[in-house]
């Protein structure tokens, strides 16, 4: 757990992943530019989905299916 920055304000910098499938459960450290730039649950949420999204979703795009 070095590796994962001092909290700031409450803030840990990691993401508890869980499968609910396999029951799986594992922890990632958030970086902390992914943090300063999408600030809240809401903003990460939709980093992460867009970030998994496949194809990539182009915003305002028709073609995009």
């Amino acid at each position: 757990m070095s590796d994962i920055p001092k909290p700031l304000h409450g803030f840990r910098y990691a993401i508890l992943r869980v499968n609910l499938s396999s029951s799986a459960i594992s922890r990632e450290v958030l970086d902390s530019k992914v943090a300063r730039d999408y600030i809240g649950g809401r903003d990460l949420g939709i980093y992460y989905l867009l970030k998994k999204a496949n194809p990539p979703v182009i915003p305002w795009n028709l073609k995009t299916e």
